[in-house]
């Protein structure tokens, strides 16, 4: 059985929040990154993601709990404050030079 990949770049394009959340849950992690760059491009226009992402914030994955609270910056809504204040710590990513 074969799996593919959403495409990321597609749903970014036509600006499908929907499409981009539910590709935050696959089960490949370099989905759930690029998901969550093309939301952060769509930024307040993504407002109505704004619950889902704050339930991701708890999410088991530091990875997941990251890209959510870098979205959720970039939205910029009042409603995601108190729970990115709440939200457990997120592990230190090191990132390449």
């Amino acid at each position: 059985m074969r799996i593919f990949k959403p495409n990321i770049e597609k749903m970014k394009e036509k600006r499908d929040v929907r499409g981009l959340l539910k590709a935050l849950s696959h089960h490949d992690r370099h989905v759930r990154r690029d998901a969550a760059e093309a939301l952060k491009s769509v930024g307040p226009d993504a407002k109505e993601a704004i619950l889902v992402l704050i339930q991701k914030l708890q999410d088991r994955e530091d990875e997941t709990r990251m890209y959510a609270a870098e979205v959720l910056g970039k939205i910029r809504d009042e409603r995601s404050v108190e729970p990115l204040i709440n939200a457990p710590s997120v592990a230190t990513v090191q990132q390449k030079p």
